[in-house]
Order: C-alpha cells, then sequence, then structure tokens
C-alpha cells in the first residue's frame, strides 16, 4: 500500500519536474547582455514586466489615480508606442486602455470651477487617453474653449512669448502646503519663508504644456517654439551636485525633458550635433548617478542617450544596466520602498525601465523641426 502511494506521488511530481527541467533549459547557456554580464536578456525581460505590474497596480489603487490618473496614462502609452519587445508592447496598450476608460468616466466634463492646474491635467490627461485610441471630442472642446479663460502665467508661471524662464517662482510652501504667486518670498498664509523653483525646473513644465499644446490643440501658455526659444539661454548646464548651484538636479532633468520632448517621447533617433551640449551633459554625467544610486535620474540619462545611439557597447551604459537590475525591489519597483509618495514611487519605477528597455525607433528626426532649427541658429550667433 505504501509503494503504491509513493508511486502515486513520483507520478504527480513528474510533470512539475519535467516543467523544471524544461524551465532551466530554456535559457541559453550564452544569452547573457553581454560577455560579462551577471544578467541575461531574460533576466531583462522579467524585470521589465515586474516594473510595469507594479505601475499597473498603482494606476488601480483609486486615490493614486485619482492624484496621478493623467501621468500615469502617458507612462502607458508611452511604453506601448516605444518599446521593441511585443510582450511589452502589447501588456503597456492593454493595461493603459483599460485606465484610459476608467480615467474618461471620471472626467466626461470640464468641471465649472476649473483653474489653470485643473485644465492643463485634463488636457494632458485627454491626450494620453486619445494617444490609448480612447478619446472624447466633447471634453476637448470643452478644454479648447475653458483654456482662454487664463493667462500663459497662469499655466507656466511666464510668458514664454516675451520673458526666458524665470528664478522667482516660490515653490508650494513646505510648511502648509499653499501655493503663492510669483515674486512672493514668505508665505502669505503661514509666513514661512518660501524656496524658489529654478529656472530650470520652470523649463522643465513648460516644455511640458507646450508639447501637449501642440500635440493636442488645447492652449496651455504657449506653442513649442515659443518655450524652446530659451533653451540656449539655459546654457552652459551646471554639473550634478555643484555646491555653488542649489538646483542643479533641476538642470538634469530640464536636459532630459528637451530630449523627451523633442524625440516624441522616445520615438525618434537624434543625432548628437543636433543638441551637443544636452548629448555631452547626460554622457559626462551619466554614472555620477550611479555613484549617488539615485536610480531616477540615472534611468533618464540612459534613455535619453539611447536615442542618441549610445547602446551597450560602451562601458557606462553596461554599468547602469547593472546597477538597474541589481537593484530592483521585490515588489517589481525601483527607490525607496519607504517612499510615502505614489507618483515618485511609480515614476521612478517608470524611468528605470526606460533605462534597461531596447527601443522600437520609428526613424531619425524630431517632432518640432522648426524649433530645433531656431534652438540650433541662436547657438551659432
Amino acid at each position: 500500500m505504501i509503494d503504491m502511494l509513493r508511486f502515486g506521488i513520483l507520478l504527480a511530481a513528474l510533470p512539475i519536474v519535467g516543467a523544471l527541467v524544461f524551465v532551466a533549459n530554456s535559457k541559453p547557456a550564452k544569452d547573457t547582455l553581454w560577455p560579462t554580464s551577471r544578467f541575461t536578456e531574460l533576466d531583462r525581460q522579467r524585470s521589465i514586466l515586474r516594473g510595469l505590474e507594479f505601475i499597473y497596480a498603482s494606476a488601480s489603487t483609486p486615490k493614486h489615480f485619482e492624484d496621478n490618473g493623467d501621468n500615469l496614462l502617458w507612462r502607458f502609452y508611452s511604453l506601448s508606442a516605444a518599446a521593441k519587445d511585443p510582450q511589452l508592447k502589447r501588456r503597456a496598450w492593454e493595461m493603459g486602455q483599460e485606465r484610459a476608460h476608467a480615467w474618461r468616466k471620471m472626467y466626461p466634463h470640464v468641471p465649472a470651477n476649473a483653474d489653470a492646474g485643473v485644465i492643463g491635467g485634463l488636457a494632458f490627461g485627454s491626450l494620453s487617453a486619445t494617444m490609448l485610441d480612447v478619446p472624447d471630442e466633447v471634453l476637448k472642446a470643452e478644454l479648447v474653449k475653458a483654456a482662454h479663460n487664463f493667462k500663459a502665467e497662469d499655466y507656466l508661471n511666464f510668458d514664454p512669448a516675451k520673458e526666458p524662464p524665470p528664478s522667482d517662482v516660490p515653490r508650494t510652501c513646505k510648511k502648509c502646503k499653499s501655493s503663492n504667486p510669483r515674486g512672493t518670498k514668505v508665505c502669505r498664509k503661514c509666513g514661512e519663508t518660501l524656496l524658489m523653483n529654478s529656472p530650470y525646473d520652470v523649463l522643465s513644465e513648460a516644455l511640458i504644456a507646450a508639447y501637449t499644446t501642440d500635440r493636442y490643440g488645447v492652449w496651455l501658455g504657449g506653442s513649442y517654439e515659443d518655450v524652446a526659444q530659451w533653451i540656449p539661454q539655459m546654457r552652459p548646464y551646471p554639473k550634478p551636485g555643484d555646491k555653488n548651484f542649489r538646483n542643479s538636479p533641476d538642470a538634469s532633468y530640464a536636459v532630459t525633458y528637451i530630449v523627451y520632448t523633442l524625440n516624441n517621447y522616445k520615438l525618434y533617433k537624434l543625432r548628437p550635433e543636433w543638441l551637443p551640449q544636452e548629448y555631452a551633459y547626460l554622457k559626462a554625467n551619466l554614472e555620477a548617478n550611479i555613484a549617488k544610486k539615485d536610480t531616477e535620474t540615472l534611468g533618464e540619462f540612459m534613455d535619453t542617450l539611447r536615442s542618441f545611439g549610445v547602446d551597450e557597447n560602451d562601458q557606462g551604459m553596461r554599468n547602469g544596466v547593472e546597477f538597474l537590475l541589481a537593484h530592483q525591489n521585490p515588489d517589481g519597483s525601483w527607490g525607496k520602498m519607504e517612499q510615502s509618495d505614489s507618483y515618485v514611487r511609480y515614476r521612478t519605477t517608470w524611468t528605470a525601465m526606460n533605462g534597461i528597455m531596447q527601443y522600437e525607433w520609428r526613424d531619425e528626426g524630431v517632432i518640432f523641426p522648426e524649433a530645433l532649427r531656431h534652438i540650433q541658429a541662436s547657438e551659432q550667433q
């Protein structure tokens, strides 16, 4: 009786053993990313998909989606549009479409009391949903009409047709979380001394709004050319961690946003000679982010450098890939797990995924060629 029982257990276990043997043998011995790498292409693929599942879990959390739904939709769209891996493209598209339908139900109309911030968020979210093939022409028409109730300064904190990004835009009060008008040095609500946004931070936000303006047709303070004309004036960029420039991290984001908005969020390859200072900045400071363990900025530097043709034949890029694959969290995210801000957590995860993934480049070029010509002309003067 005991022998028969053992025989039955052995038979039941055979499919499992067979499956384990298959998995072990299905991983090619020479599937490493490069000869000296600790990781394989399968490791890369699984890592990215785990990150995607983490972002989707965040997007499926009602509070997180209410706070950041417009931004999350763009993450799914950009992954589905730019990724080379067909499985990743398909999963990101499916997740994005499901969330886009949910977002449309949440925002069928422009609220009667919508301010410029709400208009901007709705426009970006609606652009994202439209790119995910979930359009809403009624909401778009309402946004086009409502957008003109505000000035450029209401959207961007400055008018890019008249002046460069300013240095007197206060940050949200760290004590009471209030917003204050431009030029305010002490919070009008609680009296706390205010910190100022750097011009690089103002530029980054303006580039996204201008990109949305030109891509979606809802005016949010200025065209892309209006904003991009000031890029040459922001050069040279301070090095990350420059002690003489408190807001040097903002310059890093400005550089990557210049690349993102010109290459249509990783759809087009760029030539280094088109943006020589931005390319040189990214190349020179890539590995500094590894030393600082700055996962978010590292991912952005890596994926923007990929658009310039820098691949894993480059030692800095190899070091970045190895670092990111070795530092993924058990839940699929990257960054500090104790971080309470859901935006920071999913954004860090998204940038890390972008840093290690392969892209399906459509062509060489930019989405705003006239803006690039003006940038280059200004640089030559």
